[in-house]
């Protein structure tokens, strides 16, 4: 799903092309958070997060929270350009969680509400100017937002969630 996004949009969120080493990276961050996400010795701290106060806060503090150890495991050696995308395709994953366990209501607005306290948060996080960091909050499209609940609605639905598939899928690079 999250390499489907990634290469059906050609971009890394800010409108511009992935290059195969981001978009590489991309599916490495996504792939190692969904890990943390769904591990058995992490899944439930993270339903009872979700469980506790507003929804929209709850989801985007779980991701924070994911994107950080992941930050901090890489030795901080993630990509800025794939921090956003990434931590969005794990706030889809936090909402089927979320909607799952039955620990909160999600629907299109939760998400849209997540995705800008979240977009804060990392900001923070990273020190990108709050400007930068509205701008690119407005620059997701709502319809975006949509398409990524009801994708998770719609796996939700059929009784299970897929990760993405291991790094070596990765299409060769052209050369030229």
């Amino acid at each position: 799903m999250a390499q489907e996004q990634m290469q059906e949009t050609g971009t890394t969120g800010g409108g511009e092309a992935a290059t195969p080493e981001e978009q590489a990276a991309y599916e490495r961050v996504v792939l190692a958070g969904m890990k943390v996400l769904y591990s058995q010795e992490t899944h439930q701290n993270i339903v009872q997060m979700l469980g506790q106060g507003e929804p929209a806060q709850a989801m985007a503090t779980a991701v924070t929270i994911v994107m950080s150890q992941l930050d901090e495991r890489s030795g901080g050696k993630i990509p800025e350009v794939v921090i956003f995308p990434a931590a969005a395709e794990l706030l889809g994953q936090v909402a089927e969680i979320a909607e799952a366990a039955k620990v909160a209501q999600v629907d299109d607005r939760v998400v849209a509400r997540a995705m800008q306290i979240l977009v804060v948060k990392l900001a923070d996080q990273y020190g990108i100017d709050p400007a930068d960091a509205q701008a690119l909050v407005q620059s997701v499209e709502p319809e975006q937002l949509q398409q990524i609940v009801a994708e998770q609605q719609q796996i939700a639905q059929g009784g299970g969630s897929r990760e993405p598939a291991p790094a070596e899928t990765e299409q060769p690079t052209e050369e030229g």
